[in-house]
């Protein structure tokens, strides 16, 4: 189960880096195409693609190493990062209309070996506060989630279920994860307690 929080967090990326990237052509990533590629060792490859705004977009990636995506916008700007994103897809909600370009390298260790790449439009439900939400974990390994949270919101979060080894995460919109519980074990049931949203 995963939550996603309407918030924005700022990202030290340099721009002078970000902006020659986007200035070098990228293949154009097309809706459910899987893009099949080979990292040679260079830093990262790079993706173009339209998206319209807040239109969920969900990355699936296949790596011999571990993926890490930067989506830049028209402007050359650093709007996402998943470097400190577990959970797949990697989901992107576009701030705006327009062009992006999506710069996917490796997270940790060298960006070398076969991978795929594939953009879907994705539907994801909103929950509020008090909400309860059932679902048959059958054949699925992540639910997707969004709410809208305040400032200094203090909140309980928690997951109910028999036998599985269920993890709570929660992101903010451009990437980074802000909080997690695994309920530390199989068959335990994570809660996260009194959480505080930041300021940022």
């Amino acid at each position: 189960m995963v939550s996603f929080v309407r918030k924005c967090l700022s990202l030290l990326i340099p721009l002078v880096f970000l902006g020659s990237v986007y200035a070098q052509s990228g293949i154009q990533l097309e809706l459910n195409t899987v893009i099949e590629a080979e990292a040679d060792g260079d830093n990262y490859s790079t993706y173009t693609f339209e998206a319209t705004k807040e239109q969920p977009l969900g990355f699936f990636i296949d790596a011999e190493f571990t993926p890490r995506i930067i989506v830049v916008n028209s402007s050359g700007n650093s709007i996402f990062d998943s470097y400190n994103y577990y959970s797949s897809p990697i989901v992107f909600f576009p701030p705006d209309d327009g062009s992006y370009m999506t710069i996917v390298s490796s997270r940790s260790g060298d960006f070398e070996g076969s991978f795929s790449i594939e953009m879907q439009a994705i539907d994801i439900p909103a929950v509020t506060y008090g909400d309860v939400v059932e679902r048959d974990p059958d054949g699925v390994d992540t639910y997707l989630f969004t709410l809208d949270a305040m400032e200094g919101d203090v909140v309980n979060i928690y997951a109910m279920s028999e036998g599985n080894n269920t993890i709570l995460r929660v992101y903010t919109l451009d990437g980074p994860e802000i909080v997690k519980d695994d309920g530390r074990g199989t068959g335990a049931n994570p809660h996260i307690r009194r959480f505080i949203f930041p300021d940022n």
